[in-house]
């Protein structure tokens, strides 16, 4: 079985950086974080569950965002490819009652005594099983079964339906149960062992998967309606989270005013953050601006150390910023 590494969601990343840029955080972004983090944290519970998956079968895809035949983009938070079938999963991270009603097609959350309509999971995952087989057919992907299940990481979750939504609830389990789900569905569909797919497609089915993956790029202040000029600069301490690590000229060292630490490196997060909510390129004067440093000669040398890309415009020299941003 192969796992492949989970990446930090891109709007959790950003949502991150403006907590610890932003002198004041609205309290719908303190909301939104919340959720993104608890999201994230069901996704991990998932990747442990999905760690005991015996064999070379399996192989675990995350967070892919693709462009669908219909020019509408569909995300799926973890798919699951093996030779004989595909498996989405819909990770929910939420307590509380829910109750599946086929009739109305309603997902209802009950919760401190409150009764709350919420978007039905599964409608989502059939809609994404049909954008994903034609993603596959325009592609020239041998036709391969897709299914599709909702997982409740929460283990204290209590899954519902009412009697006429009980087919429907066989596709929604709790995280514990996925290993016997997956087994059990390569199984139903391995008849006398053929398999729908040769291993050198089902390799490059995954990586046409990840090459194809296209994250959403969008201006995560306008949508809080901040500004960039309101960000706190400067490069943070990463011991007590602290905007006060200033350069040491003849060691190269960043070191805390607060704190005392020391790192070499400490600007790489700032510089992120710089990607995450500003812009993907910087210029050695718009650096020496974010970074709070005076010299443009000492800009040029961490920008040199950086393993990105250069272009030149109007005399000007832009460096293409990435995430993770590495050093060469």
């Amino acid at each position: 079985m192969t796992l492949k590494e989970r990446v930090i969601p891109w709007k959790l990343q950003q949502l991150r950086a403006i907590e610890r840029r932003m002198p004041t955080v609205p309290a719908k972004l303190k909301e939104d974080l919340n959720l993104y983090e608890s999201g994230y944290r069901g996704e991990q519970n998932l990747d442990y569950h999905l760690s005991f998956l015996q064999g070379e079968d399996f192989e675990v895809l995350h967070d892919l965002r693709l462009r669908g035949e219909n020019g509408f983009y569909f995300q799926i938070d973890c798919l699951v490819v093996t030779q004989h079938v595909l498996v989405i999963v819909e990770v929910k991270n939420m307590v509380g009652r829910f109750q599946f009603r086929d009739e109305s097609g309603q997902m209802v959350r009950v919760w401190r005594g409150e009764e709350v309509v919420m978007p039905n999971p599964l409608n989502q995952i059939w809609r994404q099983q049909s954008q994903l087989s034609g993603w596959l057919v325009a592609r020239r992907f041998p036709l391969i079964p897709i299914e599709s299940l909702v997982v409740f990481s929460n283990p204290s979750t209590i899954i519902q339906s009412t009697e006429e939504g009980k087919q429907s609830l066989s596709r929604v389990i709790h995280a514990e149960g996925i290993v016997t789900r997956l087994e059990k569905i390569s199984k139903k569909f391995s008849h006398n062992g053929r398999k729908q797919l040769l291993p050198s497609t089902c390799r490059k089915l995954s990586e046409k998967l990840v090459q194809s993956h296209t994250p959403l790029y969008s201006s995560i202040l306008e949508l809080y309606n901040l500004h960039p000029q309101n960000l706190i600069k400067g490069v943070f301490c990463s011991q007590c989270n602290k905007p006060h690590m200033i350069r040491q000229s003849k060691s190269g060292r960043w070191t805390c005013k607060h704190c005392n630490k020391n790192s070499k490196t400490a600007y790489v997060q700032a510089l992120e953050d710089y990607y995450l909510l500003i812009k993907p390129t910087i210029s050695n004067q718009e650096l020496r601006d974010y970074l709070q440093i005076d010299s443009s000669a000492v800009a040029y040398q961490l920008l040199r150390k950086l393993d990105v890309k250069r272009t030149h415009k109007n005399k000007h020299c832009y460096y293409h910023l990435t995430i993770p941003l590495r050093l060469k």
